[in-house]
C-alpha cells in the first residue's frame, strides 16, 4: 500500500504543483493545494479559446479541482458545446465526456455516439486493451449500455493490466466503472517510485479503484464482500489512500458485524490511522454504536482508556463530544461495564472532563449520567502528564505570545511577545503547538470586553503577516479558520475571511480535519444543536454567513453524516432536538 511516510512526503511535493494530474493527486491523498485562486489565475489568465479539446478539457477541470465553482459555471455550458463541435478523435470524444462526467452537465450525443459506432458484434472494441478501456469508460460515464459488459471486461482483466502503467491505468477506470476490478492483492502498484505527477496520479488512482469496493463494503456493512475478500487471501489490515484501515472503516460507522468478521481474520485493532493517532476503538466512538464498541474493547479491553494524542479523547470523551441519543446509550454502558473513576478524572489536550465538556455543551440529558465531578487534583495531574507527553521543541518567543495570548485583555504583554526578539509568527508554539493566529481565536469570551480584544488581537496579528490557514498541531490539527467557527468567534472569523483569497478560504471552510471529518460548517451545526437560547441566534446567524462565502452543507464527516444529514437527523433525537428545527432553516435558506 503507501506508508505514512511517503503519503506525507506526496503532500508535500506535490502542494506546489498547480497541473490537474497534480490536483487530482492531492485530493485522492486527502490533501488540497494551499494556493486555489492561484491556480484559478493561471486558469484563466491562459485560457485556451479555439484551442485543442483536451486544453480546454484540461482548463474546465482545473477549474473543478479547486472548486471554483463560479468559474466553472460561467464557462461549462459554452465550452462544453464548443468541444463537443470540434471533437473527431478518441481522446477528444472521451475528454467531452470527462467533463460532462466530473461537472456533472449533459452528455454530447455525439460523443456517445462516436464510441457505440466503435462496438464490435462481440460486445468488444476490438483486440487493443487500450481502445477498449477508453470506450468503455467513456459510455459508462455517459450513463449508455455496453452489448456485452462482461466479454469486454474478461478482454480488459486478461490482457490489459500486465504492461504500461497508461494502459493499466485506462483499463483498471474501466473495470471499476464494470464493477470487476481484480482483487487489490493480484495488482498492487509500488507508490515509492518516483515519477512525473501525471504518473503518480495514475498509480494512486489505480491503487484507489482496487481498494475501494472493499473499503465500501467495511463502511456499508457489506458482508458479503468483506468475506470474499478475506477468503481470497486479501489484507485484513488493509489500508487506503488517506491512511485509514478497514478495522477503522468499518468502526467509524458503526458497522459491529464488520468488526468481529475483521477482528477473526486478523485485523489488528492496535492500528491507528495516523493523521488522527486514533485507533478504531476512537472512530467507534465517534459513531457511538455500542455494540461496535464492545467488539473492540472485548478484544482489546486497555483501549477503554486509550486516547488519539490529536486532542487527547478517550471512548468516554469521544462519546460526549458527540452527545446524541445514541453516544448517550454508549455512555451509559460505559459506566455501567468499567470503573468510573479513572474514567472521569481523563481529560482531553485542553482539559476538558467528561463532565465539564456535558456542561460546556449544555447537554443535560448525558449530565445526568454522570456523577459529581472529581477533585481537581488528580485530573489536574492527568492533564499535566497529557501535556509532558505531547509537547514539542520549545520556541521561547512563540511560546511567550502563546500563552500571552491566552487573555487576549492583556495589552501590555502580548504588545512586549510581539516585539521579541526572533518571534515568527507563523511557527507553532504552546503547550498544544499552535500558531499565534490560532492561540488568538482559542477560547471562550466571557464578556464583551474579552470578546472586543479578541477581535483587536486577530486584526493585529494578520495585519502583521499571520496566515491563518497553517495548521496547529492539537487539539484538532486545523486552522484559524475551523478554529474561530468552532468557538463561534464570528468576527474574528470575519476579520480571517477578509485576509485570504475566497478560494482559499472557501477550502479552509470545506477542509474535513483529520480528528473526526467535521467541516467549519458542520462543527458551527453541532454548536448550534447543543446551544442555549441565549446563544443560538449568533450559531445560526455563522451557519448562514458560512453558506454565502463558500461552506458547502453536503460534505461528510468520517461517519458520513453531513451537515444537512446532522440537523435532519436530530429532528428525531430526544438529546438535540429543542434546535433542530433552527438550525434546519437556516442550513436551507437559500
Amino acid at each position: 500500500m503507501i506508508s505514512d511516510s511517503r503519503r506525507s512526503s506526496l503532500l508535500e511535493a506535490l502542494s506546489g504543483d498547480h497541473s490537474l494530474s497534480a490536483l487530482k493527486a492531492l485530493a485522492a491523498l486527502g490533501g488540497r493545494t494551499p494556493h486555489p485562486d492561484a491556480v484559478r489565475d493561471e486558469v484563466l489568465g491562459s485560457w485556451p479559446v479555439g484551442g485543442p479539446v483536451p486544453a480546454l478539457a484540461g482548463a474546465l477541470l482545473r477549474l473543478k479541482a479547486i472548486d471554483d465553482r463560479a468559474s466553472l459555471a460561467e464557462r461549462l455550458g459554452p465550452c462544453l458545446a464548443d468541444m463537443a463541435a470540434r471533437a473527431v478523435t478518441r481522446e477528444e470524444h472521451f475528454m467531452t465526456i470527462a467533463v460532462a462526467d466530473e461537472c456533472g452537465a449533459p452528455f454530447a450525443p455525439s460523443s456517445v455516439a462516436f464510441f457505440h459506432s466503435r462496438e464490435h458484434d462481440d460486445g468488444t472494441f476490438g483486440p487493443d486493451p487500450l481502445e477498449n478501456a477508453i470506450a468503455v469508460s467513456a459510455l459508462l460515464r455517459a450513463g449508455a449500455p455496453l452489448r456485452d459488459p462482461s466479454t469486454v471486461g474478461k478482454l480488459l482483466l486478461e490482457h490489459a493490466l500486465g504492461g504500461d502503467l497508461w494502459i493499466v491505468y485506462c483499463a483498471m477506470r474501466a473495470l471499476a466503472l464494470l464493477r470487476m476490478t481484480p482483487p487489490p492483492q493480484d495488482l498492487m502498484l509500488d507508490l515509492s517510485v518516483d515519477g512525473s505527477a501525471d504518473e503518480t496520479y495514475q498509480r494512486l488512482s489505480v491503487i484507489e479503484w482496487l481498494v475501494a469496493p472493499v473499503f465500501a463494503a467495511a463502511r456499508t456493512g457489506d458482508l458479503d464482500t468483506l468475506a470474499r475478500h478475506l477468503h481470497s487471501g486479501g489484507d485484513p489490515n488493509l489500508r487506503d489512500l488517506a491512511g485509514w484501515t478497514l478495522l477503522s472503516a468499518a468502526a467509524v460507522r458503526g458497522r459491529a458485524a464488520a468488526v468481529r468478521m475483521l477482528l477473526d481474520a486478523g485485523a489488528d485493532p492496535d492500528q491507528r490511522v495516523a493523521d488522527a493517532d486514533a485507533l478504531p476503538v476512537f472512530w467507534a466512538a465517534q459513531h457511538g454504536d455500542v455494540d461496535t464498541v464492545r467488539a473492540l474493547l472485548a478484544a482489546r479491553p486497555g483501549h477503554i482508556d486509550a486516547i488519539s494524542r490529536v486532542n487527547g479523547h478517550t471512548v468516554l470523551l469521544q462519546a460526549v463530544f458527540f452527545g446524541t441519543a445514541r453516544h448517550r446509550d454508549l455512555i451509559e454502558w460505559l459506566l455501567s461495564a468499567f470503573d468510573p473513576g479513572p474514567r472521569l478524572i481523563a481529560c482531553n489536550v485542553r482539559g476538558y472532563t467528561a463532565r465539564t465538556m456535558a456542561e460546556l455543551w449544555h447537554n443535560e440529558p448525558i449530565l445526568a449520567l454522570l456523577p459529581p465531578a472529581v477533585a481537581p487534583e488528580p485530573a489536574g495531574e492527568y492533564r499535566e502528564r497529557l501535556l509532558a507527553s505531547i509537547a514539542g521543541e520549545p520556541d521561547p518567543p512563540v511560546d511567550e505570545l502563546v500563552a500571552a495570548l491566552a487573555d487576549p485583555r492583556d495589552e501590555s504583554r502580548i504588545a512586549a511577545a510581539l516585539n521579541a526578539p526572533g518571534l515568527d509568527l507563523n511557527r507553532q508554539g504552546g503547550p498544544l503547538g499552535q500558531t499565534p493566529i490560532i492561540a488568538a481565536v482559542t477560547g471562550t469570551d466571557p464578556d464583551e470586553t474579552t470578546a472586543a480584544a479578541r477581535v483587536r488581537v486577530v486584526k493585529d496579528l494578520l495585519a502583521r503577516g499571520a496566515d491563518p490557514d497553517l495548521p496547529e498541531r492539537h487539539p484538532m490539527a486545523v486552522d484559524a479558520v475551523i478554529r474561530a467557527a468552532v468557538l463561534n468567534h464570528f468576527a474574528c472569523l470575519r476579520e480571517i475571511a477578509d485576509t485570504m483569497p475566497p478560494l482559499a478560504f472557501a477550502a479552509a471552510l470545506n477542509e474535513r480535519p483529520a480528528i473526526n471529518g467535521q467541516t467549519a460548517l458542520d462543527d458551527t451545526v453541532h454548536r448550534a444543536l447543543t446551544a442555549p437560547p441565549a446563544t443560538v441566534d449568533s450559531h445560526l446567524e455563522q451557519i448562514r454567513w458560512l453558506l454565502a462565502h463558500g461552506a458547502h452543507p453536503d460534505v461528510p464527516d468520517h461517519t458520513g453524516v453531513t451537515p444537512l444529514g446532522r440537523a435532519t437527523a436530530t429532528l428525531a433525537d430526544p438529546v438535540l432536538k429543542p434546535n433542530a428545527r433552527a438550525v434546519l432553516a437556516a442550513l436551507t435558506a437559500r
